[in-house]
């Protein structure tokens, strides 16, 4: 049976925004690609985000129904950013294994099997504040690959830890979020 896909976006435009956005075909692309829902469904720990219906908040703003997404449980990493990190690693894995004279992994099957073999070891780099390095460092461990997350100075210790749990090696760089991606 084949399972279909359907994207709905919903948006609302700032009547106050001087210009107002180009959305165009272009810009949704991303969101109409194939292979993420397989993808994210091969994780052995992938669920679907629960919902939470906040009927009370609804009835307060005057809306028919108002329901929050729990992503405090995805995959013990209590943030969402880890799908976006698995993705963006399986298109680069995709596309280096291509260069390579290979053939694109399966994205129904790529968490349940190992890289080929004769995929060189990268190390995923990325700059964050906490969640988005998290995702990163625990999709490079899951694939056997090296992290390195570099971080501003005065990131919560929390969060330097929670991303050295992970397996990536963090590096502190003298400055604020915008010193960092410059790093």
């Amino acid at each position: 049976m084949q399972r279909t896909l359907l994207l709905v976006c919903r948006y609302a435009l700032n009547p106050y925004r001087q210009t107002p956005p180009v959305i165009d075909e272009a810009s949704v692309t991303a969101f109409t690609q194939s292979d993420i829902d397989p993808l994210h469904r091969s994780i052995p720990e992938y669920a679907p985000t629960p919902l939470i219906d906040l009927p009370h908040c609804a009835k307060h703003l005057g809306v028919k129904r108002l329901f929050v997404k729990d992503e405090s449980q995805r995959f013990g990493l209590r943030a969402f950013k880890a799908l976006g990190a698995s993705y963006a690693v399986y298109r680069f894995l995709c596309d280096e294994l291509v260069q390579r004279g290979g053939t694109t992994p399966d994205p129904t099957t790529f968490y349940s099997q190992p890289l080929p073999d004769d995929l060189p070891r990268y190390t995923l780099c990325t700059a964050t504040d906490g969640n988005h390095g998290r995702g990163v460092a625990w999709v490079a461990r899951k694939l056997g690959q090296r992290a390195v997350i570099f971080m501003p100075h005065g990131s919560l210790n929390a969060r330097v830890e929670a991303i050295e749990s992970e397996g990536a090696d963090v590096i502190i760089v003298d400055g604020d979020y915008d010193a960092t991606v410059c790093a």
